[in-house]
């Protein structure tokens, strides 16, 4: 413990291979876990570590991590604070992942502050040499399942992931929320949406081959106006049938039960509920079997 660092923490090198639990007591779940790899040597995904994070902002600075960067930050380019939701952890201090929720701009801004080196409208926000490693490779990532994301096997900065393009790295987030940013063209890409891994290996290829792969040209595209007609075509066959919903029973104590699954899987997902106090996250998956086998309803 005493060889762990918080850049450690941010490369993802904790040296932990099982992830603590996260939850009220993540501080001393983290601090009192075992380790079989000396931290700093190898990639091993630990978002707990990342929530460490969160603690050692608040530790230093007297602020959470929320109060600290929407001040210093996100206030500063334009993040709107009431589109982004941050789960809570250990007595509602700390703000940390799992459990993040944006919206594409503010991802987008996010992304642009630092492609610009941490500078916004000619005020330096971030030093540049922090973002300098953060945005370089710090540690190789060959141990993880290559075929889980495309771009897996070229590296981790501090909280991102190098891509394999020249000069571009992103956030990822899961189900493939990310933020992609290409010094090499200029770039920054936003990307919101609820995808299985299948989707989110499609939107890695795509976004590579037609705007990372290829040097972009300068200034503006020239108009092509059969171009943007035929995907406004494209765009209204994509539009999904508003479904009907069955009325609520006025007698809601005949949902009481206990429901079991008597085939395949119900997984409960965080991501289908609205963010709030109540963490699911912590009731279901801080398990080793996270899909549900009995679900007990009672309506009060």
């Amino acid at each position: 413990m005493k060889k762990l660092t918080i850049e450690h923490a941010l490369m993802m090198a904790n040296g932990m291979s099982v992830q603590p639990p996260s939850g009220e007591e993540l501080l001393t779940n983290y601090l009192s876990s075992d380790f079989d790899h000396e931290p700093g040597t190898r990639f091993l995904y630990n978002t707990t570590g990342s929530c460490m994070l969160g603690a050692a902002v608040e530790k230093a600075t007297g602020r959470n991590v929320r109060e600290y960067l929407t001040e210093e930050i996100l206030n500063k380019i334009g993040v709107e604070s009431d589109k982004l939701e941050w789960m809570t952890f250990h007595k509602n201090h700390i703000h940390a992942a799992p459990g993040v929720a944006s919206s594409t701009e503010n991802n987008l801004r996010l992304g642009m502050l630092y492609l610009q080196n941490g500078q916004w409208d000619g005020e330096q926000l971030i030093d540049p040499e922090w973002i300098n490693k953060a945005t370089t490779r710090r540690i190789h990532t060959e141990v993880i399942n290559k075929e889980s994301h495309l771009d897996n096997g070229a590296g981790y900065g501090y909280q991102l992931w190098i891509c394999p393009e020249k000069d571009t790295f992103k956030f990822a987030g899961g189900h493939g929320q990310d933020v992609i940013m290409s010094r090499t063209n200029d770039l920054t890409i936003s990307v919101n949406q609820s995808a299985d891994d299948g989707g989110s290996r499609a939107e890695n290829e795509i976004i590579s081959k037609y705007l990372l792969r290829p040097t972009l040209p300068s200034g503006a595209l020239a108009e092509d106006e059969e171009g943007y007609r035929l995907l406004c075509n494209y765009i209204s066959t994509l539009k999904v049938k508003k479904r009907k919903s069955n009325r609520i029973p006025e007698n809601l104590n005949r949902w009481n039960g206990i429901y079991r699954v008597t085939s395949g899987a119900f997984h409960i997902n965080t991501e289908l509920r609205l963010v709030d106090d109540n963490n699911v996250y912590t009731d279901f998956y801080d398990h080793e079997d996270v899909n549900v086998k009995e679900v007990s309803i009672y309506y009060k």
